[in-house]
């Protein structure tokens, strides 16, 4: 058959977000699809803070010449966002509304929505202090341990450690050493 003025509109929750070349997006069938234009809302797609939209439109009827039902395929990454609105646990709900012209010249429109639960890394930090209690002079010992939490499922990258030192402890050059990645830390510095 001919669907006509058909035009794919994907809503996306806070929190998610669709940006290009991150994401990306495919139109398949089991014939020749017309061109489309690919609008977005906000139109790039904003910062996944708040909600946002893509829009499929094509610029043409679409036929199926295969002389039998035929599915119009639509794949497509959305980003989950590092902002507040993109939380472990939550459940952002992703809605698809269809829309097209049927044979009487009448608007129709379909809707789909499906559920997709974040998981981000969830690390556990400890600190703790040798001696507790240091006079003028004395050397004092602080152990950093990072790792993740046994419910943790996810990779957690880009980790920043800060550790700020009171006024009166100064930093022993070279006396930061790691158990797992550089031998040696030095005071500051970016590490992957």
């Amino acid at each position: 058959g001919l669907t006509r003025n058909l035009v794919f509109t994907d809503s996306i929750p806070a929190g998610l977000r669709y940006i290009s070349p991150t994401s990306f997006l495919t139109l398949t069938a089991p014939f020749i699809l017309p061109t489309y234009t690919l609008t977005q809302t906000p139109p790039d797609g904003g910062t996944g803070l708040n909600s946002s939209s893509f829009t499929v439109r094509f610029g043409d009827a679409i036929s199926n010449t295969t002389h039998a039902p035929a599915t119009i395929t639509m794949t497509f990454r959305l980003i989950v966002a590092n902002v507040a609105t993109a939380n472990h646990g939550e459940t952002k709900v992703n809605t698809v509304t269809v829309t097209y012209l049927d044979a009487d010249n009448n608007v129709e429109t379909k809707s789909a929505s499906v559920p997709v639960t974040l998981t981000e890394p969830l690390l556990i930090v400890q600190k703790s202090a040798l001696p507790i209690e240091a006079k003028p002079g004395d050397v004092v010992f602080y152990e950093l341990i990072i790792y993740h939490a046994p419910t943790s499922t996810v990779p957690a990258y880009n980790v920043l450690i800060a550790d700020r030192l009171s006024p009166f402890v100064t930093y022993s050059v070279g006396s930061w050493p790691s158990s797992n990645g550089p031998f040696e830390l030095a005071p500051t510095g970016t590490y992957t």
